[in-house]
């Protein structure tokens, strides 16, 4: 089984946590051949807690309650579950984004609803997987109709560490000095994220990185 170190911190209220309230691990997935699965949500509107334990619960829910065909297409189902109960808030103009990121030996399959940035950093580029954007958010969880689930897998090779935040990452940290942050190590680079971070009121990102070999 590949070995992953990670990291990662929530602000909420100006008070920042380790995970919780908007970062969330799941490590019994071995029945579904999956190492762990990480979750991210983004309150985009309503108040913080409450939405963001609304989002979790119908996630695990989601996690727990779905047979798996094929790794992306649980991950798809969970937040097809978010979008189900947290839609039941419309009206009170409710919304939120989630990402779902399953780790399965150096693969890292990711599923997202909402708007949130990811980054893949390897020794030599940072790239954006998929459709996971600042460009390209989608629609947002709790609204009414259908809203777009995006997938993608990234194969990753040790020492690539995938980054995933809220959808204003891009504009607190700088994109160009995260490579070289992180070749510091992961929690040197986290506590350098952070205080980047820390004028958010709200805010979260989690670092995942395939540890050599």
């Amino acid at each position: 089984m590949a070995t992953y170190t990670t990291a990662s911190f929530s602000i909420t209220g100006g008070e920042a946590q380790p995970m919780a309230p908007y970062i969330r691990l799941w490590e019994d997935r071995l029945r579904d051949g999956i190492d762990a699965v990480y979750g991210l949500v983004e309150v985009v509107s309503g108040p913080a807690t409450t939405v963001s334990d609304i989002v979790w619960e119908a996630l695990e829910e989601g996690l727990n309650a779905q047979r798996r065909l094929t790794t992306t297409r649980y991950l798809q189902s969970a937040i097809e579950s978010a979008q189900s109960t947290l839609s039941e808030y419309s009206v009170r103009g409710w919304r939120a984004s989630a990402v779902l990121a399953a780790l399965t030996g150096n693969e890292v399959y990711l599923a997202w609803a909402g708007p949130a940035v990811s980054w893949v950093v390897t020794s030599k580029q940072v790239y954006y997987p998929g459709y996971v954007t600042p460009g390209n958010p989608g629609g947002a969880l709790g609204e009414e109709g259908e809203v777009p689930i995006y997938v993608a897998n990234e194969q990753i090779d040790d020492g690539d560490t995938i980054v995933i935040g809220w959808s204003q990452m891009p504009e607190v940290i700088e994109e160009e000095h995260v490579s070289t942050i992180i070749k510091s190590g992961i929690d040197p680079a986290m506590r350098s994220l952070y205080r980047m971070a820390a004028q958010e009121s709200e805010f979260a990102m989690l670092m995942l990185q395939l540890a050599a070999a």
